[in-house]
């Protein structure tokens, strides 16, 4: 496999296919994508072709804000037909929901990515894995996971994060897994409800995604399970941008498969630099990403990894900050789940979901233009009722969401004392 391969290339042969994908992005993009077509001009695209990604700075930066004002239909390519496409909404940690189309192609190389760090890890056919899902994710399974690379026994069990902790731990206990894939807030929440019980569970690897793992939470996670914890840096809109190395040294770029730039940057210690993530994703071609500021703040390093790999590195990741909403007896609910729930909410442009000291819970959502105001907090009701059942909440329509001046925005925020 070709991705297995490339990660034990120099680095210098890594950044020639960069360019060389991203100079067909770039290009396919300004032809097929109405939105590029408008905003690049021939020199940019000229640029790019003669310098690859040495240049890439010559193409303006755009948020997620900025993007989502787009309509789906221009930022997608003419090339595609959208019915054969997964439509794919993700608020992420910004509460801003953002659709992008995934091809079965780009399904197949976002498997590949996640294969090569599985192997990495010494993950082999026939280890059980299991990985947590909120419930619009799981409709998802089929068209990311059918008939993975012809190995079924690497395909992983599925479980629904949305239901009670005491039902996933069922399942858990049931399949018996060798390797745990879930978000650490997910992961606190069974932990938890395991340390009330006096109960055990232990896992060989144990891998996390979606938000910032701390080094506090990594021990604990280690201690409690027993297993070696290893973390991944993505984002559904550019897909999978780095992987921890196994020998835990710093997490490796996947620059074969996206350009990860540092913006506003400063130097952070010797050979250390600090800023804002902008990045490109190089496979995606139904709904191009480029030049994408995930609102992440990652610092790289200009040092060899132990490992061999040629891969470059990136030392560490702030930001993806969520909480989980505590009910009265102390059980958790995961930010993913509600998130999930609100993110394919006809009408909804931004959310914040805040728990009080005293377990009230208020939704704050952004409407799109025209939408009937009264209606959409209805929709958002009864999506939320199951899930916060037990919970006074209600729904309030604003005209924005105030975010506080250099804090890390939280989609899910609770002020319950634990």
């Amino acid at each position: 496999m070709g991705l297995e391969r490339s990660q034990w290339f120099t680095t210098e042969k890594l950044h020639r296919i960069q360019s060389t994908k991203l100079r067909k992005i770039v290009e396919t993009a300004y032809m097929d994508v109405p939105f590029y077509r408008m905003t690049y001009d021939q020199d940019m695209v000229q640029k790019i072709q003669q310098h690859g990604s040495t240049s890439i700075d010559c193409l303006p930066i755009f948020s997620k804000t900025d993007l989502s004002k787009i309509p789906l239909k221009q930022r997608t390519s003419s090339k595609v037909n959208p019915v054969q496409c997964l439509r794919r909404t993700t608020s992420g940690t910004s509460g801003e929901p953002f659709v992008i189309l995934e091809t079965k192609k780009s399904a197949a190389y976002w498997k590949a990515l996640i294969l090569r760090a599985l192997w990495a890890y010494g993950v082999r056919p026939g280890d059980k894995v299991v990985r947590f899902l909120p419930r619009l994710g799981l409709q998802h399974i089929g068209f990311f996971w059918d008939n993975l690379f012809n190995l079924p026994s690497l395909r992983p069990a599925f479980i629904d994060l949305s239901d009670e902790v005491a039902a996933n731990i069922q399942q858990i206990m049931k399949i018996r897994p060798h390797v745990l894939y879930i978000q650490p807030s997910s992961l606190v929440r069974l932990m938890n409800y395991l340390e009330k019980r006096e109960m055990k569970l232990c896992f060989r690897k144990i891998l996390t995604m979606g938000e910032t793992l701390t080094q506090t939470l990594r021990r604990r996670f280690e201690d409690f399970f027993s297993a070696e914890v290893y973390d991944r840096y993505s984002t559904v809109e550019v897909g999978n941008i780095a992987w921890e190395c196994p020998t835990h040294t710093a997490y490796h770029i996947n620059v074969d498969s996206v350009v990860l730039e540092v913006v506003n940057a400063k130097t952070a210690g010797r050979g250390v630099t600090k800023g804002e993530a902008v990045v490109t994703c190089l496979y995606r071609y139904a709904t191009p990403i480029i030049r994408y500021k995930t609102g992440d703040l990652v610092e790289v390093v200009d040092d060899e990894c132990p490992c061999g790999r040629g891969l470059p590195l990136l030392k560490s990741v702030e930001g993806r900050i969520v909480d989980c909403i505590v009910r009265k007896d102390g059980e958790l609910i995961s930010p993913y789940a509600i998130a999930s729930r609100l993110e394919h909410v006809n009408g909804v442009r931004r959310f914040k979901v805040l728990q009080d000291k005293n377990y009230s819970v208020e939704v704050f959502v952004v409407p799109s233009d025209d939408v009937d105001g009264e209606k959409l907090v209805n929709s958002v009701k009864a999506e939320l009722s199951e899930i916060l059942r037990g919970l006074d909440f209600g729904v309030k329509l604003v005209d924005k969401i105030v975010e506080q001046q250099g804090k890390k925005f939280k989609m899910v925020e609770s002020l319950v004392e634990r």
